[in-house]
């Protein structure tokens, strides 16, 4: 995680979960310098999280990846200035897909995964910007850059799923 501290208001701020696009595939938590300006201006503070990408590792690590860091705000937060109550997530693209999911799985446990430790903590947040995300994967046009990295993300072919749902 990377962590941007606002130069304005007073502590406990409120934290945005940055998470990068890039087709689940490619990017960096350093892609989000420009937008945690924005955030930061305006009182926020931001953690930037990074992912295991789909070629590296399969649905759902990078929920696992994005929840241990959500874990980590909290875990930290009195040392940081955050408000362990007022975590959101924010995510363009693959990283508003990620986003999304982790906003509507809360504490479902069997979406935790271990990563990042600090088991004792929710991994729960309290609202998403899923800016561009893809959110119906059998939506997507066979044979498409977009497609082709989802069936590498879940590891099975999303055409072949698509066809064949039972």
């Amino acid at each position: 995680v990377d962590l941007y501290l606002p130069p304005v208001g007073l502590p406990p701020y409120p934290c945005v979960l940055w998470i990068h696009g890039g087709s689940w595939n490619y990017g960096s938590k350093a892609e989000a310098a420009a937008d945690a300006a924005f955030f930061t201006s305006r009182g926020f503070a931001v953690a930037s999280v990074e992912y295991r990408p789909a070629w590296q590792s399969t649905w759902p690590a990078q929920l696992h990846d994005c929840k241990g860091a959500v874990r980590w705000i909290r875990a930290n937060a009195a040392t940081y200035g955050l408000d362990p109550a007022r975590i959101y997530a924010f995510g363009p693209s693959a990283g508003g897909h990620i986003a999304a999911v982790l906003g509507t799985t809360g504490d479902v446990p069997s979406t935790h995964g271990t990563i990042g430790g600090n088991l004792g903590y929710s991994s729960a947040i309290q609202g998403v910007i899923a800016f561009a995300a893809p959110s119906d994967l059998l939506a997507l046009p066979a044979g498409s850059c977009i497609e082709l990295s989802a069936s590498a993300l879940i590891g099975y072919s999303l055409p072949i799923l698509a066809a064949n749902p039972t």
